[in-house]
C-alpha cells in the first residue's frame, strides 16, 4: 500500500511531460500494439528495437510499452527475446497483457510480473461519478462493461458505448423489424460481439429481476422500466434458455460459424 501511495505522487497530469505523454507526443515514450488487435508483427518489433538503441531525448530513460503482448507472433517474440533479457541501461520495457497464459513461456520467463487488480464495481462507479462527472445510473452500467479498469472505461467513452448500447437495445428489444436489425448487426464480427455483450447482460438483468435482486446488482439500471416489462414477458426457464443460447453464440462467433439468434422466443 505504501508503494502504491508513493507511485501516485510521481505524476501530476499537468506539467509539460505529463501533457506530452497523455497526448502521445513524448519523444521518450513509445507504445506498440493494442489490446484489441489480432497480432503484433516482427516489423513492429524491429522498429521498436531501433528506437531502443538510441539515447533518451528528454527523460532519464526511454520507456517502451507493448500492449497486448499475448498478440506477439512467434517470429516477433523471438526477435525480441535478446533485448528483453538484456535491455539497454537507458530503457525500460513494459509488456501488458490480460491473458498471461497466452504469452510464450520464453517471454514470461524474462519478465517480472506485476498484477493490477480491477476495482470492485461499486468503487469504480464512485470514481466515474467523482472524477468523470457521470450520473449514478450510467456509472453503474459503465463500471460493469469496463471490467473494473479505468482504461476500459476510457475506451468505452471514446466509442460512445453508453449511447450505443441503448441503440442496440432499442433496435432489438423494442423494434418491430428484428430480422432487418439483426441482418445489419451480423455483417461485421465486431458489431456482433458488441451486441452479444449487451444482450447477454440484458438477459442477466432480467433473470436477476425475476429473483427480486437488489437494484445495485442491475447493469442496465438506466433502463429499469424496460427491463421489468421484458422480464415479466418470460418465465425463468425461457430466460435461462435464451441466456444459454447467447453463450452458445459466443462460441460460434469464436469459431467463425454462422450465428442463429433465438429470435422466435424474443418476438412479442
Amino acid at each position: 500500500e505504501q508503494f502504491i501511495a508513493q507511485m501516485t505522487l510521481t505524476y501530476c497530469d499537468q506539467c509539460s511531460s505529463c501533457i506530452k505523454i497523455n497526448s502521445g507526443n513524448h519523444p521518450d515514450i513509445h507504445v506498440t500494439g493494442a489490446g484489441d488487435r489480432e497480432t503484433i508483427k516482427t516489423e513492429e518489433i524491429r522498429q521498436l528495437l531501433e528506437q531502443i538503441r538510441l539515447r533518451p531525448f528528454m527523460a532519464e530513460k526511454k520507456v517502451f510499452i507493448i500492449r497486448g503482448s499475448e498478440n506477439l507472433t512467434a517470429e516477433a517474440a523471438n526477435a525480441f527475446l535478446k533485448t528483453l533479457e538484456e535491455p539497454s541501461v537507458n530503457s525500460l520495457l513494459i509488456l501488458t497483457t490480460s491473458q498471461i497464459d497466452q504469452n510464450l513461456d520464453t517471454i514470461r520467463s524474462r519478465c517480472q510480473k506485476i498484477h493490477f487488480h480491477p476495482f470492485p464495481r461499486r468503487e469504480l462507479a464512485e470514481q466515474l461519478i467523482q472524477h468523470y462527472h457521470k450520473d449514478p445510473l450510467s456509472a453503474q452500467c459503465l463500471s460493469f462493461f469496463a471490467k473494473g479498469f479505468l482504461g476500459g472505461f476510457q475506451k468505452l467513452e471514446k466509442n460512445n458505448f453508453f449511447e450505443r448500447k441503448n441503440e442496440l437495445l432499442d433496435g432489438f428489444i423494442l423494434a418491430r423489424d428484428i430480422e432487418g436489425f439483426m441482418k445489419e448487426i451480423l455483417e461485421e464480427k465486431e458489431s456482433t460481439k458488441e451486441f452479444l455483450d449487451v444482450f447477454v447482460s440484458w438477459i442477466r438483468d432480467s433473470i436477476l429481476l425475476k429473483h427480486e435482486a437488489d437494484e445495485e446488482m442491475i447493469i442496465h439500471i438506466d433502463r429499469l422500466t424496460d427491463l421489468r416489462k421484458f422480464s415479466q414477458k418470460y418465465t425463468f426457464e425461457q430466460l435461462n434458455n435464451i441466456y444459454e443460447e447467447v453463450i452458445h453464440m459466443y462460441k460460434q462467433l469464436a469459431e467463425n460459424l454462422n450465428l442463429k439468434l433465438p429470435l422466435l422466443i424474443i418476438k412479442e
